[in-house]
């Protein structure tokens, strides 16, 4: 098993690294991996060793056979108020940043995770050397504070057996949306750890130049509801009031002396407004669209695969849907759930080479390069490979296509 570079093993998923291996054998690696795992804090623990032991301890944030100590995770975070919502009002800022007519912006999603997938996707990502970067949201797995600084911001954690992992930074700036898993933990790690790092005021902003303005909005705040109840009663994922109210008055009127009304308009947000494999959240496309009509490029996380949507006109809107949560956790393949109404052009179903039973996809990110008016979407994995790309441009202030969704590897497609 790969070591980080402070000598310590990446998270993992169980099933992978156990793969044919009796119950027995199972049984007992893991049950000396707790030992050593106790023993970690006495400095008993060689890294070698620990390498060998860490994939049999559990991680819950990468095991979904491990329901009890999900359970028990989910429930020591979930009780109590959740985290302020932080707005611009009274802060002298206006949420509003500025970009260059030329340059590159990043964007990964479900990525905060520790695995090495996700220390791979960020060593791609500063390979670009991209003017900024975007987390679109899920910090695993319940976002505390721990995994914050742990799974994202990349500081060690005193106790713990696994390799820090570290946000891949923009030579300008960088920003975190807010996603579900964030708000497990009441919001704690994100707003009290995150937004201070990357000195965000708030969970939403925009990032804009003469042509293109990026808007990050927070899909995850009204993600929870009651402890439990909301994990089988799913909330509707609704923008905040606040949210809705700078969407309003700060992004779409026009400023005093800015000619350049309107822009292109490209939407981030953690969650889905449709899907093709699972059930999609129409309140977000009800509340965007009522602010902004028109076509617009949206990308989206909390899917953990790459897919690249035909058109699709809800709620005033005509949305280039774009799902990049492929960022970190592993990539299972969706089930066979299927919406006709929102098809799929293109997605990465190439399958891994893990030598197990287990049938992941690959991960990956998207790269965003501006060059005045024009606009072209990289679709890279976790080693680089291009795996699609796609072309736009401004016409009276509307997006338009000029490349359609092209697949640049073998084995990427519509669904199969």
């Amino acid at each position: 098993m790969a070591l980080g570079p402070d000598g310590k093993p990446y998270k993992t998923r169980a099933d992978v690294d156990m793969a044919r291996e009796s119950q027995a054998q199972a049984f007992a690696k893991r049950r000396a991996a707790l030992a050593a795992k106790k023993q970690l804090g006495k400095g008993g623990v060689e890294a070698a060793r620990l390498a060998v032991l860490a994939p049999n301890i559990p991680v819950t944030s990468l095991e979904k056979t491990n329901k009890l100590a999900w359970a028990l995770t989910y429930l020591s975070h979930r009780f109590g108020p959740r985290e302020k919502l932080l707005t611009y009002e009274g802060t002298g800022q206006s949420g509003i940043h500025i970009m260059a007519d030329t340059g590159t912006v990043a964007l990964y999603g479900d990525w905060a995770s520790g695995t090495l997938a996700a220390a791979q996707v960020a060593a791609r990502i500063r390979e670009h050397r991209p003017e900024h970067t975007i987390h679109m949201g899920d910090i695993y797995f319940v976002g505390d504070e721990d995994e914050a600084r742990e799974n994202f911001l990349g500081e060690d954690v005193p106790g713990s057996p696994w390799q820090a992992v570290a946000f891949p930074r923009g030579s300008q700036r960088s920003f975190a949306l807010n996603g579900n898993h964030e708000m497990y933990a009441r919001g704690r790690g994100y707003f009290r750890r995150v937004l201070p790092a990357l000195d965000q005021q708030a969970s939403f902003f925009a990032l804009q130049n003469d042509h293109w303005r990026i808007i990050g909005l927070d899909s995850g705040y009204h993600s929870i509801s009651w402890p439990f109840w909301e994990l089988l009663f799913r909330p509707d994922c609704h923008l905040p009031d606040a949210v809705v109210n700078w969407l309003k008055e700060l992004v779409t009127k026009p400023r005093p002396g800015d000619p350049k009304e309107p822009r292109g308009t490209i939407i981030l947000t953690h969650h889905q407004p449709f899907s093709f494999y699972e059930p999609g959240f129409p309140r977000l496309m009800e509340q965007i669209g009522a602010v902004l009509g028109g076509p617009v490029l949206w990308f989206w996380g909390h899917e953990h695969w790459l897919s690249v949507y035909a058109p699709v006109e809800r709620a005033g809107l005509e949305i280039h849907g774009r799902c990049i949560g492929h960022g970190g956790m592993p990539c299972e393949p969706p089930g066979q759930k299927r919406d006709p109404s929102c098809p799929i052009l293109l997605e990465d179903h190439r399958i891994l080479d893990t030598g197990a039973q287990v049938v992941l996809w690959p991960n990956g990110y998207a790269m965003l390069g501006f060059d005045g008016p024009e606009l072209r979407v990289d679709y890279r994995d976790a080693e680089g490979t291009l795996v699609a790309h796609e072309g736009w441009t401004l016409r009276e202030g509307k997006i338009v296509m000029t490349e359609a969704p092209v697949a640049d590897a073998d084995g990427v497609g519509p669904p199969l």
